[in-house]
């Protein structure tokens, strides 16, 4: 894995302890506080968000197997890790800021989540005929 990788280990760190926090700030916290939209937006932000933590570490530990991982499978890392936090980021920070117009960010972290899968898709079978 390359030296700009390893500097990636701290933020997927981070994002999985964001996901725990986020969890247990909306479940008592903020309980009583959001509607029945916002409370369906913050659970589908965290699921999003824990998913994500889960694949991101996934990625990054497979990652340090392979003898060479090639830049598209570091892309994808960091793709991932755009689009998770524009998809999530967003639906938290539209119920947060009581701002729906950030909602119009989520689309595009979903679009960079597809990315994400396709540059991983394609990187694979690269990575594994480089060793």
């Amino acid at each position: 894995m390359t030296g700009s990788m390893t500097r990636v280990w701290p933020l997927i760190c981070c994002i999985g302890f964001l996901s725990v926090l986020l969890g247990a700030a909306g479940d008592h916290l903020l309980q009583g506080q959001l509607t029945d939209v916002t409370s369906e937006r913050w659970d589908v932000a965290l699921r999003y968000h824990q998913l994500y933590s889960i694949i991101l570490l996934s990625l990054y530990l497979f990652g340090r197997s392979l003898p060479k991982p090639t830049r598209l499978y570091n892309a994808s890392i960091i793709i991932f890790l755009c689009g998770m936090c524009f998809f999530s980021g967003s639906l938290y920070l539209s119920i947060l800021l009581n701002m729906e117009n950030l909602t119009r960010l989520t689309p595009l972290g979903g679009v960079l989540l597809m990315a994400g899968w396709l540059f991983l898709t394609i990187s694979l079978p690269r990575s594994r005929t480089e060793s």
